[in-house]
């Protein structure tokens, strides 16, 4: 049984667990997998001292010059907060003014509360960096980076950031915009695929959003349907926010956090590009836009897998699937189906190149007499 590297696509030999030219760990399908959902991983790089690539902790020798690695330390595992420790912010005052009254959730950096902004006197959400993290400069630095670019975007379709700081624990903390709504991942889950017009609804707020990301230089990186809120407006259509642009960076003049070698995203979303070291721009969130509109037409992504690599290998050398092959009443060739095809293109180059574009194809598509799958009489 051979399996190709997901990363340089090479053959490896059967039983290899790691590809011996990135560094890239993998598991063979059907293979049964550790999992854990109390604990976060976070990965230590190995840099070659000659060229200055990095690698993966498992990676020993470097695919520039030959040259051995160092050695560095385990992954360091840390657990996560347990509902009793997550709640020990509840009935406190954050800030000076932000009272905390429950925990909406937490992540690998984060625990998330909705509070009330007692000056303004309204309800608000806080994103308190976890203890363990708070002494990581890394860390910190990431933080402070989410902080900085979210509070330059000012637009209807963008999580606002009001306001953020340090509690006495010199843990970080942000405070944001409440919205009255769901997560397009459970509307999702609940409803299942929606109507062409309210895909098209949906993903044109999604470009506005990003155009004035884009617009300031910034890219989120990790688009997918957690990551935008679908808000509960009474007697109107559905209203879109992006929210977490806490792995987003600035194009120009930005030192990246995330350096050569690493991988950000969410493998069902990741535009090909970020698996082959290259330059990422705008169009890798246009890319992820093609997969949440392939997703709302047809209840799930193009590419689907047992495991990430498995995903990821297909994101980097298959086609998407027609998505007339998916839906009945979207014939072949139609300009919904196009478009989808465009956006999902391996090469940027080929793809929408603004969201304005994207958000433009999808508007005149529209506007085009609909074209049904013929059926047999």
């Amino acid at each position: 049984m051979t399996r190709r590297c997901v990363l340089c696509n090479r053959l490896l030999p059967q039983g290899a667990t790691h590809c011996p030219f990135d560094g890239c760990a993998f598991h063979y399908e059907g293979e049964a997998r550790t999992t854990s959902t109390n604990v976060d991983i976070i990965p230590e790089i190995k840099r070659c001292e000659n060229c200055g690539r990095q690698y993966s902790e498992e990676a020993n020798f470097c695919m520039i010059d030959g040259s051995r690695l160092p050695q560095s330390a385990e992954p360091k595992m840390r657990p996560r907060l347990n509902a009793s420790e997550a709640s020990r912010m509840l009935g406190k005052t954050v800030g000076g003014k932000y009272t905390i009254q429950s925990v909406i959730g937490q992540g690998g950096m984060a625990v998330v509360y909705q509070a009330f902004d007692n000056l303004i006197e309204r309800p608000v959400v806080i994103k308190v960096m976890q203890a363990w993290l708070a002494n990581d400069e890394r860390a910190n630095e990431r933080f402070k980076r989410e902080c900085q670019l979210t509070a330059q975007l000012h637009h209807p379709n963008i999580i606002r950031v009001y306001d953020g700081g340090l509690l006495s624990n010199n843990e970080p903390y942000l405070v944001m915009e409440y919205v009255a709504g769901e997560s397009l991942r459970r509307a999702l889950d609940r409803h299942g695929p929606v109507p062409l017009r309210t895909a098209a609804a949906i993903v044109i707020q999604i470009c506005r959003g990003l155009g004035e990301a884009h617009a300031a230089g910034i890219i989120h990186r990790d688009l997918k349907p957690d990551n935008i809120l679908v808000e509960a407006v009474k007697g109107a259509t559905q209203h879109i926010k992006i929210l977490d642009f806490g792995i987003a960076y600035l194009v120009a003049g930005a030192h990246r956090l995330t350096q050569t070698g690493k991988l950000i995203g969410t493998p069902a979303y990741i535009a090909p590009e970020q698996l082959k070291d290259r330059k990422i721009d705008a169009r890798a969130d246009l890319y992820a836009v093609g997969v949440i509109l392939f997703e709302l037409l047809t209840g799930k992504v193009p590419f689907e897998g047992e495991t990430a690599e498995s995903i990821l290998t297909k994101q980097l050398f298959e086609p998407p699937p027609p998505l007339s092959g998916e839906r009945p009443d979207i014939a072949p060739d139609s300009p919904i189906e196009l478009i989808v095809t465009k956006a999902l293109a391996k090469e940027p180059d080929e793809r929408y190149q603004t969201a304005k574009e994207f958000e433009e194809a999808i508007e005149m598509s529209l506007k085009e007499p609909s074209r049904k799958r013929k059926t047999m009489s």
